[in-house]
């Protein structure tokens, strides 16, 4: 009897095994993974990515208690303000959309770009900036960001402080004009939080705010063709602008900086 029982109960056991359902790809649209988890510098805001399979991400927002206060679809990336007034995000096309466009071959100069979300914790107030690069914002101070725009896209900045982008003349000839990219750099903007003033410096290959100290460092290629790349740091406590070191037809890579932003 007893062993009539354990073959009873084995063939029950592997019943239920072959009975269960094989993993496949659908099975990873349903499965929810926390990304890109950052706490405010106060410790009030937790923020964070949720994605669902290969569907677009979720930005999330908590209070600490646990109470959520924000969350924004095709939104990743997140990072708070030092001040831990405001939440600094990017957000995507949708991806079907991008999938689809791609099926049909479009150019990747013509596939959407990504936005730039600036969400204001205590207003509860959200802006976009449309066609973003990148973005940094300061690690041990606040008060300011900075961003790139792809492909010289300046339609939402009003502020230009390296000149008005027409071709300058050279001989009485006007001179060919650079294009922004991955090689020549895109434009930089630097832009003060609380008043929204901002300057914008063309063709950046590279940027990098000090650790502690208001300054900004830089790198341009030139702002046109035969003009001299250069090495530059912006004070951010009077808004000056110091060239480090310039020539023409010289390249700069890997710039560092020291916390003070001295060096």
């Amino acid at each position: 009897m007893k062993h009539y029982t354990l073959f009873v109960l084995t063939f029950f056991s592997l019943s239920l095994w072959s009975q269960k359902k094989a993993l496949d790809h659908s099975d990873f649209d349903i499965w929810n993974t926390i990304e890109n988890e950052v706490i405010s510098p106060d410790g009030r805001f937790v923020m964070y990515s949720l994605e669902r399979g290969e569907a677009d991400q979720f930005l999330k927002i908590h209070r600490s208690d646990g109470s959520e206060i924000f969350d924004y679809d095709r939104a990743e990336k997140g990072a708070f303000t030092y001040d831990s007034q405001t939440a600094i995000f990017t957000i995507k096309a949708w991806r079907d959309s991008v999938r689809e466009m791609k099926r049909r071959r479009v150019k990747k100069k013509d596939l959407p770009k990504d936005s730039l979300g600036i969400y204001k914790l205590s207003s509860g107030t959200l802006e976009k900036i449309a066609g973003i690069h990148s973005y940094k914002v300061p690690e041990k101070w606040s008060g300011f960001i900075a961003y790139q725009l792809a492909d010289g896209n300046e339609e939402n900045n009003a502020k230009d402080s390296t000149g008005n982008g027409e071709a300058e003349k050279k001989n009485g000839k006007a001179e060919k004009k650079k294009k922004p990219g991955k090689k020549n750099g895109y434009p930089l903007v630097v832009r003060e939080l609380l008043s929204g003033k901002q300057d914008t410096f063309h063709f950046v290959t590279e940027y990098r705010f000090a650790r502690e100290g208001k300054r900004l460092a830089f790198i341009s290629s030139g702002e046109t063709k035969d003009s001299d790349a250069g090495v530059y740091v912006l004070n951010l406590e009077n808004g000056l602008l110091k060239a480090v070191h310039s020539g023409k037809k010289a390249k700069y890579y890997k710039m560092n900086f020291s916390d003070s932003g001295e060096q």
